[in-house]
């Protein structure tokens, strides 16, 4: 099976560029729920109590759970969201919580990331519940942080970022190359190294690595190429929907779409029936 890590050339280059200005630290009770969640039998009762430690950050959680598209939207305590999810679910929702809050978006186009990544997010667990033995927090969490790289690059370099990263549109396939040419590191990689830098599943890590440019019939984990396949869609539709591109505006949206389309076992009908998700 290819290797579908970065090279180290692109991790060389993604640790340059946030070299002074690096990721925020993870909080100390992220920490302790995370060695909790891998002892063989985690205590159910000490990881409501971390969650519910910080009260504006388990508040964070609670809205973050009943905003996911799990169809629950009056989850009012973390012990109710435990039983009705089940551990695992909550703990990528845990995390997905935690870094709303610590990611940096004082600019106005890493807001604006922001923002779309969270329509992602949402659209991505509501296409894995519909097409796909998804995760749905994985959906939810990866989709969540498809370009948290982005928003790193937006605030070390704010307005000159802002023309490279909108090439997404006409170049999904090829973005990547294109920000390694003119500015010297890609958002994918950044993506990959803040994601692994809290801790996030292995899966969900290289799905923010490979959304753009890895073609999903190269990956042999069905289950890294489900969730990828997902995503891919998921983000199509929102910069779509935002943006106003088609589907035939330029070649690579051609070819990405045509892919997606493919993996997923779909037609233009059914995108467009997808895509009234986000309405």
């Amino acid at each position: 099976m290819k290797d579908l890590h970065p090279p180290e050339s692109e991790l060389r280059a993604a640790y340059a560029f946030i070299k002074g200005s690096p990721f925020p630290s993870i909080p100390d009770v992220v920490n302790k729920i995370a060695e909790e969640f891998s002892r063989p039998e985690p205590q159910l009762s000490r990881l409501i109590g971390l969650i519910n430690s910080d009260i504006a950050l388990a508040g964070l959680v609670l809205k973050s759970i009943n905003s996911a598209g799990y169809g629950y939207d009056n989850i009012e305590s973390v012990q109710q969201a435990v039983v009705l999810l089940g551990l695992s679910k909550v703990k990528n929702l845990v995390m997905a919580s935690y870094i709303r809050h610590y990611l940096p978006t004082r600019s106005a186009f890493a807001k604006r990331i922001w923002e779309d990544s969270t329509e992602v997010a949402g659209l991505a667990v509501k296409i894995a519940a519909e097409l796909f033995d998804v995760p749905l927090d994985e959906a939810y969490i990866a989709g969540l942080m498809l370009d948290c790289g982005a928003i790193f690059v937006a605030e070390k370099m704010q307005a000159k970022y802002d023309a490279v990263f909108q090439l997404r549109h006409d170049k999904p396939i090829t973005i990547t190359r294109i920000e390694d040419l003119r500015i010297g590191v890609n958002h994918c990689a950044i993506g990959y190294l803040f994601a692994r830098h809290w801790r996030l599943p292995e899966r969900v890590c290289l799905a923010i690595y490979l959304h753009h440019g890895t073609s999903c019939e190269k990956i042999d984990d069905s289950a890294l190429r489900s969730l990828l396949a997902v995503l891919k869609l998921a983000d199509y539709l929102v910069m779509k929907f935002h943006a106003g591109i088609e589907p035939d505006h330029s070649m690579e949206q051609i070819q990405y779409l045509a892919k997606v389309k493919a993996e997923l076992m779909i037609d233009s009908n059914e995108v467009a029936r997808l895509e009234q998700l986000l309405n």
